[in-house]
């Protein structure tokens, strides 16, 4: 057993910070993996363009892009305006 001493990470290693979405136009964005990995399959979000994008107040669950990226997935949403005819 004379090895070296084994040190375990310090503490104040910087970690690098998390990516953010990358804003392609108004209507598209792409998000990187949000996990350890930091790689993994991709996806497309296809919402209406008047859909909740955002966190709301009291709400727990994360908007759609970062909920999937947080998942390990390579998001691109993409927001589109819907004609909507009442009947």
């Amino acid at each position: 057993m004379g090895g070296a001493p084994v040190t375990p990470p310090s503490s104040s290693s910087a970690q690098a910070p998390p990516p953010q979405p990358e804003i392609i136009t108004s209507d598209i964005t792409l998000q990187a993996p949000l996990s350890r990995r930091g790689k993994g399959p991709g996806l497309v979000l296809v919402l209406n363009h008047y859909a909740a994008r955002e966190a709301k107040e009291g709400c727990l669950d994360p908007p759609p892009l970062k909920k999937w990226a947080e998942e390990g997935f390579a998001v691109v949403q993409v927001c589109c305006y819907v004609l909507v005819k009442w009947a």
